[in-house]
């Protein structure tokens, strides 16, 4: 976990040198940086220190070993893989028989994914890939297919903007035959769309309050039939998730003075994608499955806070301080540390 921590600091430092250094392609520098970093740390583990990895070992060589029929079905009705990822490791182990292909393809996929987003988007890199590290990449280190279905589904939001619903969803169908979960993020198209104005926020908020109810009994038959009911209290609780979410959505709506008729398309989407985290938390409150589904959304502070923080000017040093202090508290948390203990390199 040390070596873990020691890079998350090492890259911060790295990112606020050069990100803001007479260094000519600085930015891009740091962002090359970072990738190398994360992805030995992502790819070189060893599979056997993380949770869940040694079951993916063990499906890896039995699709590997079996024919892509033979491996779709076991793997579907047996393990409860989807397709896709049935087809990714049997491609992988026709190149190689080493498990470590997959977590490289895997790893590039992953940390690639999102830093590309960062590039395209962030107007803060370092603050962007901080929030990353403490929010999501811990867990992507043994959440393998779902952390890929959430790294793909980023690639439909210029099609969210575009409102070419036809790219976004195939899109989303790459995802959702990697995981399933990754169905939830079509919302997002249609949140996009709805204005937020002061009476759009009320419906909101008595969404938020009323949802619970309402989604407590369809969350126990989806999870029931879905397979994930095994995630049960084995992620932080949405209480906490919901005030992280919470404090991401003031941060921002403060940043522009809650003019919200008013804010970029690019932001529009992440906001829209917070918002849908916000909700889904609380209702899912007492249901901690649903933490699985809020990540798609939460997500969004990797873009939202350093969008905010941007339109605070000289002002957001000390706010900025403050979040990513809590963000790195929150990597500190039980909840997150518990997963990655046991963390080590195979050298």
């Amino acid at each position: 976990m040390n070596i873990l921590i020691t890079n998350i600091v090492l890259i911060v430092v790295e990112g606020i040198i050069l990100c803001n250094s007479w260094i000519k392609q600085g930015k891009n520098i740091f962002l090359i940086l970072a990738f190398i970093q994360l992805l030995v740390l992502h790819s070189f583990l060893d599979p056997f220190s993380m949770e869940d990895l040694p079951g993916y070992y063990d499906t890896f060589n039995e699709f590997g070993k079996n024919s892509l029929f033979y491996s779709i079905v076991i793997g579907y009705v047996g393990v409860k893989m989807e397709p896709g990822w049935i087809v990714l490791c049997k491609c992988l182990y026709f190149i190689s028989t080493n498990f470590r292909i997959l977590l490289i393809i895997d790893s590039i996929l992953i940390i690639g994914g999102y830093l590309v987003m960062i590039k395209k988007y962030s107007p803060i890199f370092y603050v962007s890939v901080f929030v990353f590290l403490c929010t999501t990449f811990n867990q992507s280190l043994f959440v393998l297919r779902q952390h890929t279905a959430m790294a793909i589904c980023l690639f439909s939001i210029p099609y969210i903007i575009k409102r070419d619903i036809k790219k976004f969803l195939v899109i989303i169908t790459a995802a959702f035959l990697i995981h399933q979960t990754a169905i939830i993020f079509i919302p997002v198209y249609f949140v996009y769309n709805i204005r937020f104005s002061k009476k759009n926020w009320v419906i909101f908020l008595i969404l938020l309050f009323l949802g619970n109810v309402v989604a407590s009994r369809i969350f126990n038959w989806a999870f029931s039939h879905l397979w994930y009911n095994s995630y049960e209290d084995r992620d932080a609780s949405n209480l906490t998730v919901f005030f992280i979410q919470l404090c991401g959505i003031l941060l921002y709506l403060v940043s522009i003075r809650f003019r919200t008729l008013k804010i970029k398309s690019i932001e529009k989407v992440f906001l829209s994608m917070a918002c849908l985290g916000l909700l889904l938390s609380f209702i899912g409150v007492g249901f901690s499955p649903t933490n699985r589904l809020v990540k798609y959304f939460s997500i969004s502070d990797i873009w939202l806070i350093p969008f905010a923080l941007k339109k605070y000017k000289t002002k957001g040093i000390i706010l900025g301080i403050f979040v990513l202090v809590m963000y790195f508290l929150l990597f500190l948390a039980p909840s997150t540390t518990d997963y990655i203990k046991n963390y080590r390199l195979i050298f």
